[in-house]
């Protein structure tokens, strides 16, 4: 490994993951695939997991932001020196999801001369959710770190600027598996349709709820659960939709996905998705938006594909989910497609973080 000592010391990881609700299950997939490796989280963040854990005070609300930054302007740099007398050169530094915080220790990491690691999740803001200041910040961090990881190839092809492109490496997203054991979806004649996340405008609300009309009759319940953002979306009340809104713990999380049978997700603008993850982690078999980022983290015959915007499809799809052929064979590609994923993710991560 060039870049070390003499001896080829493995170096040790550091990971910063600041955020205290976005990109946690993916963070805490990448932790696993680390083995050694001192991490470092927002005091808010809850996450689970047995590694070297130390918290860091981030901010509150967009007013605590300013005055907590100045004084982390302070805390980042001691931060980093003591690692650097801790560590020497021996370590390299990974930051699994956006912080604008992120910024600032890799600011300080090119003036000690560490080596650092980015993940890109999204290159652009999704639709409906422009937050321009965060983009720009991210970008700078690009520009400073000495590669990038990015989920899928079709996010990395929207980066025009060579100097950029040159330090990607595509890593798919993890396998999240909110289960300690495995999952063996049966086929039922009463389907029960989930949509879990974020219920933001890009995630496809409105065009699912244009097909319930549709197919409400083929179905038990549909249920959608997360946190409302914006208030344009209205979910209609009918008694065959369950609306949870607002955040969900971990044990609601795992009830709501053992009390279905179906996973949608009708998103307009995706580069790629944690929850289509976890729906691999648990082997569920979903609708999912035809999107390429998407399709990039699952195989073909491991999903129902529908043409995005289309609550015709939507309706095909769970017409064709009612076929037990049909269900039991996704439930047996996913399966499959499991099996194999993680352990080829965790190879390109460990060359990504070690080789130098």
């Amino acid at each position: 490994m060039q870049g070390y000592d003499i001896l080829m010391i493995k170096p040790k990881i550091i990971v910063f993951s600041l955020t205290r609700t976005g990109g946690i299950d993916y963070a805490q997939n990448m932790f696993n695939c680390i083995p050694d490796s001192e991490i470092f989280l927002s005091q808010d963040s809850i996450i689970r997991t047995d590694k070297n854990v130390i918290k860091i005070s981030t901010y509150q609300n967009v007013f605590d932001f300013f005055f907590q930054t100045l004084v982390f302007l302070f805390k980042g740099f001691f931060l980093i020196k003591n690692l650097k007398n801790k560590y020497k050169n021996q370590m390299v530094f990974y930051f699994p999801v956006f912080h604008p915080w992120n910024l600032i220790l890799v600011f300080y990491s090119k003036f000690y001369k560490i080596k650092t690691v980015m993940t890109v999740h999204d290159f652009k803001n999704h639709l409906g959710e422009e937050t321009f200041g965060m983009i720009s910040i991210q970008k700078i961090t690009m520009y400073m770190v000495h590669k990038i990881i990015f989920l899928t190839q079709s996010e990395a092809q929207k980066v025009k600027v060579k100097k950029l492109y040159k330090k990607i490496i595509i890593i798919p997203d993890p396998i999240f598996s909110i289960f300690d054991y495995n999952l063996d979806y049966k086929f039922n004649l009463n389907l029960s349709v989930l949509f879990f996340g974020r219920i933001s405008v890009y995630k496809g609300i409105s065009v699912l709820l244009k097909a319930f009309d549709e197919f409400k009759h083929l179905i038990f319940k549909l249920t959608i659960a997360g946190k409302l953002m914006g208030n344009n979306l209205k979910i209609p009340n009918n008694h065959q939709i369950q609306f949870l809104e607002g955040y969900l713990d971990f044990d609601e999380v795992k009830k709501l996905f053992l009390s279905h049978n179906i996973l949608i997700l009708p998103y307009i603008d995706a580069s790629q998705s944690g929850i289509l993850s976890i729906g691999i982690g648990c082997c569920i078999p979903m609708i999912i938006s035809d999107l390429p980022g998407l399709r990039e983290q699952l195989d073909d015959q491991c999903a129902y594909w529908v043409k995005l915007g289309s609550s015709a499809d939507i309706t095909k799809a769970i017409e064709w989910y009612s076929i037990k052929e049909n269900y039991e064979n996704v439930v047996q590609h996913l399966k499959e497609f499991k099996a194999r994923q993680n352990q080829e993710i965790g190879k390109k991560l460990h060359h990504v973080l070690y080789d130098w």
